[in-house]
């Protein structure tokens, strides 16, 4: 690494070390390091910061000396720009903003066209103005403005370059000879005259035709603005290298071909070439064999080369000279390529892919004439004379035929099929009467991302264009996104999609991209109903999986209810009003369980629907087997979950019966007590006057089987008793006698609600129970009250 000194930056002047140049500012020292010094490797930073560098031999070397002595230079001017990218989109917020409320309209939108939204990128609104509003640019300068503004401008500062009427679509011409041949060959203006092409006046110098446009069209540079740059390309991936080898010029050794070149080259780049693989390369009496070897060697050469034998050997498609229109070209190819012969077997696979079948039924409305038409196309011709978009076009191409009588019918094609290519020719030529020629009519085709034709989606695949400057020569463009690949006999150029790039197009090549959704959607109506049927069947067996979880927690449910009852029938003994008390839940649980088993069955009539679809699915089929398979457990469950009820209606019942019993025994022994009582109350009194004799109490002796019965509200609380019975039992024989024994004691037992009492005599004891407790003994026979 050599150190090389020079004089520092606080000085006036820099002189150059290797050749002794002086320089009174670092930028011009700089600029002339780079031209004149470009093989040497300084570092610029050293020089604008200290004004001198030393030399480096490799790049290498360079940038370690950059990252040690200059780490911060890069991130910061990366974070400057970023900064300065942040405050540029701010402010275009804030003037937004600021626009909105004053009422000013996008940058972006168009001033014609209130209800269209605004463009997303400037560049797509300037070719709407080109291809909508007449707009035109000067391709000199990149000023885009209405068309005479723009006219005005070529007149004003490039009236010897370019022609002012054809504007965006003029040569470069070398010299003013040159422009004045184009302007009297092609705009039949002579000498110093010009026209004004929106009036059509006829001027004798091009001054007064400037002063014609600004004083009667109000035309001015003003409105002019500098076309901006396609940054569509940038934001979207452009074409590879790789990709842009597979366009190739062909050589015009003769320059006067380049119609035929180029129609060469459209089929070059369709499915034609491998379509004629199978054909004979080396015969020459056949053209479809004449193409397949031009193809071929097409494809493989890697240099230009001049297909001599294609250009020569017009007899061999059975005409006397190749015609000058390339779409007729185009079409004579693929007539030939579609003809089957022993030299070319796949004739109809060129049909299916390249050519388009229309069929037409209609009913003349003037004369009443049935017509059916046929028609196979391999290049379709609409007319281009007015100035029409392409889909226009296209539309009335396919709906507006002409009866014998001359009377235009509306109607659509019955039929039509499209290859996977569409060649399409606009007849742009006009035939002026009073001057006995044809006119080329220029005007943007206002060509779509996507055209929806025969059941199909096509995108713009090539257009073919004349050179308005030269005679008998074509440029042919393929469109790869927003870029176009230009080729012209041997200049292949890419460059990005301009405004009004199909303004001469008279041949656009279309290429099918898929199926047109809706035409799709029509054709698929079976398809969609039966997925629509297998959805539905699918929602059929969430519910039914569903149905058989809730068929689960019926189960569940009903075994816990089983349980319950279970319980129910083990507390049956318990008293009436307990049991009450637990049959009003039990009710409850039951009318839950109805509620459950008629969700059930409202699933289970879902199987009429799923029946309908069995053809179409046969695991749904295995499903609803194992669904009913389920249900039949579950109707086993309920049939013993309602003999279980059926069992606790009859244990109830039974318990009723004992109640009904009880109370039938309960009154009975109240009648033999009041008997007895009445009896007692006659002892009491004789043994209260001394009375009574060993008969009476041998009467009242008692029997092993009677029964006794005790309710303490039986007695009379208003009696005049006041003692009881104690320490004696008072028995009951089964005839009814009362029989007293002779330690009978009465004691007071009004407030008193039990006791015990035993025998005295080796009876069996009883209780003296409340009137709400009922209490029956075989061998009961002491009462006490």
């Amino acid at each position: 690494m050599a150190s090389l000194n020079f004089v520092g930056s606080d000085v006036s002047s820099y002189h150059c070390f290797l050749c002794g140049a002086e320089f009174n500012e670092v930028k011009q020292f700089k600029v002339h390091l780079l031209l004149q010094h470009r093989k040497k490797i300084f570092c610029f930073y050293c020089i604008e910061k200290k004004g001198w560098s030393d030399e480096f031999s490799k790049q290498k070397n360079y940038h370690e000396h950059f990252e040690i002595f200059h780490p911060q230079v890069i991130e910061n001017r990366k974070r400057k720009q970023k900064e300065q990218k942040t405050i540029k989109y701010a402010l275009k917020k804030i003037r937004v903003r600021e626009n909105k409320k004053s009422g000013k309209a996008h940058p972006n939108s168009c001033s014609y066209c209130a209800d269209l939204p605004p463009f997303r990128f400037i560049w797509d609104r300037e070719r709407h103005l080109v291809d909508k509003h007449g707009y035109d640019y000067c391709n000199q300068c990149r000023l885009i403005g209405p068309c005479l503004d723009v006219s005005l401008h070529i007149l004003n500062s490039h009236r010897e370059k370019i022609c002012y009427i054809c504007r965006s679509l003029s040569p470069d011409f070398q010299n003013q000879q040159k422009l004045h041949q184009h302007l009297t060959r092609a705009h039949n203006l002579s000498g110093s005259a010009a026209s004004c092409s929106t009036c059509s006046k006829l001027f004798g110098s091009v001054t007064e035709l400037v002063q014609h446009l600004e004083k009667e069209h109000g035309c001015t540079a003003s409105r002019l603005r500098t076309l901006k740059r396609n940054v569509k390309s940038r934001v979207e991936k452009g074409l590879t290298n790789l990709q842009l080898q597979q366009y190739k010029g062909i050589r015009n050794d003769q320059c006067k071909h380049c119609h035929i070149l180029t129609a060469l080259l459209v089929l070059a780049h369709t499915s034609l070439p491998s379509l004629l693989q199978s054909s004979s390369e080396r015969c020459t009496e056949h053209g479809v064999c004449l193409l397949a070897a031009f193809f071929n060697q097409y494809i493989s050469s890697v240099y230009m080369f001049h297909p001599r034998e294609m250009l020569e050997s017009s007899k061999v498609f059975q005409v006397q000279g190749y015609p000058y229109n390339v779409a007729e070209l185009i079409r004579l190819y693929l007539e030939s390529a579609a003809k089957e012969h022993a030299h070319n077997p796949e004739g109809k696979q060129v049909i299916e892919h390249l050519f388009t079948s229309i069929e037409w039924k209609y009913q003349c409305s003037e004369c009443d004439k049935f017509s059916h038409a046929r028609a196979r196309e391999s290049v379709i011709k609409v007319c281009g004379q007015q100035a029409r978009c392409l889909a226009r076009q296209l539309e009335d191409y396919l709906e507006r035929r002409t009866c014998v009588c001359g009377a235009a019918i509306q109607t659509k094609p019955i039929k039509a099929v499209g290859g996977e290519f569409l060649f399409i020719e606009v007849d742009r030529f006009r035939y002026l009467k009073d001057q006995g020629k044809f006119e080329l009519c220029l005007y943007p085709l206002q060509l779509e991302e996507d055209f929806h034709l025969f059941g199909h989606v096509y995108s713009v695949f090539c257009i073919i264009s004349p050179d308005v400057g030269s005679d008998g020569h074509y440029s042919c463009c393929f469109l790869r996104g927003n870029q176009i690949v230009s080729i012209h006999e041997t200049s292949v150029t890419l460059k990005s999609l301009y405004p009004g790039f199909d303004q001469s197009a008279l041949l656009v090549v279309l290429k099918r991209k898929s199926e047109d959704p809706v035409v799709l959607a029509e054709a698929n109506t079976d398809q969609s109903i039966i997925n629509q049927t297998v959805e539905q069947i699918h929602q059929s067996a969430d519910q039914r999986n569903r149905s058989i979880e809730q068929t689960g927690q019926s189960e569940s449910r009903a075994n816990r209810l089983v349980e319950h009852f279970d319980q129910v029938a083990n507390q049956i003994s318990l008293p009436v009003v307990q049991f009450d008390q637990t049959v009003n839940p039990v009710n409850r649980s039951i009318e839950q369980f109805d509620q459950t088993v008629n969700h059930v069955n409202r699933s289970v009539e879902h199987d009429l629907t799923v029946n309908r679809f069995n053809r179409l699915d046969n695991q749904f089929d295995q499903t609803v087997n194992q669904v009913n398979q389920s249900v039949g457990k579950f109707n086993q469950t309920v049939n013993q979950v309602n003999r279980s009820v059926e069992q606790v209606d009859r244990t109830v019942n039974q318990v009723n019966g004992s109640a009904e019993r009880v109370d039938h025994t309960v009154n009975h022994i109240n009648r033999c007590f009041e008997n007895q009582w009445s009896e007692f109350q006659s002892i009491q009194k004789i043994n209260r006057t001394g009375g009574g004799s060993e008969g009476t109490r041998d009467v009242l002796q008692p029997d092993d089987n009677a029964a006794a019965v005790i309710q303490t509200n039986v007695c009379d609380k208003e009696a005049p008793l006041d003692a009881a019975v104690s320490n004696s039992i008072v028995y009951c024989d089964s005839v009814g006698e009362v029989v007293i024994p002779e330690d009978f004691v009465i004691q007071p037992l009004l407030d008193m609600e039990t006791q015990d009492v035993s025998s005295s005599d080796g009876m069996t004891p009883s209780t003296v129970m409340t009137s709400s407790t009922v209490v029956t003994s075989a061998c009961m026979s002491n009462i006490v009250n």
